[in-house]
């Protein structure tokens, strides 16, 4: 199992380690343009250690916080970095998979997914899923980081198209793309960008079970 998709044992715990410092300017980004608003509901898939979760919490003093992870060892690591939030029962976190979504019992006003849709089994089935959770009208963002040079030379533009097809195959509209510069290096060039895939959930085609 890829460390990165299930963290466990003590390659996980290093794991978790790499991913809280590598991927917090792209999660602070991801929460940035997110746009949260204070009574937001919001559902964060693969929370990893719970960076951006902690971040949403401070922004939504009203509204509510879910996030599943797969890794039962991010999901404590989680929960020790948000207990306040989640005794305060603002923030719910979960083990669970994607592709088999618990039953929530909330319509989300937005969906965000940080560094793991690649890992995604039957993504097509899974971002589905996660519409028939979403509100007429409501947000998903995917959010992926790479090198900013290379993503400025096209490196990645086959595998964010892929992702960007999959939102709109899975019924999601007015799918668009955002590259953004996120770090600098020591040198002053640019570091990580951070690359977001948005669609909507069309209110005329909200169906959910």
């Amino acid at each position: 199992m890829n460390d990165f998709a299930k963290p466990d044992g003590f390659l996980g715990k290093i794991a978790v380690q790499y991913m809280t410092v590598e991927y917090h300017a792209v999660n602070m980004w991801a929460v940035h343009i997110l746009d949260v608003q204070p009574t937001d509901k919001i559902l964060e898939v693969g929370f990893g250690p719970g960076v951006a979760i902690q971040e949403i919490a401070k922004r939504v003093p009203t509204g509510y916080i879910v996030g599943i992870d797969y890794s039962e060892l991010m999901l404590a690591q989680a929960k020790e970095r948000n207990l306040q939030a989640i005794q305060e029962r603002r923030v719910d976190l979960r083990h669970a998979n994607v592709s088999d979504l618990p039953a929530i019992g909330i319509i989300f006003d937005k969906i965000i997914a940080i560094n793991n849709i690649m890992y995604w089994p039957n993504r097509i089935d899974a971002l589905q899923g996660l519409r028939k959770t979403l509100k007429p009208g409501g947000l998903i963002l995917v959010i992926l980081q790479g090198d900013y040079e290379q993503v400025q030379k096209g490196k990645y533009y086959k595998e964010i198209n892929r992702y960007a097809r999959h939102l709109e195959e899975s019924g999601f509209m007015e799918i668009k793309v955002c590259i953004q510069p996120v770090t600098r290096k020591p040198n002053g060039t640019y570091g990580l960008a951070g690359i977001c895939i948005r669609g909507f959930n069309p209110a005329l085609c909200h169906r959910a079970k």
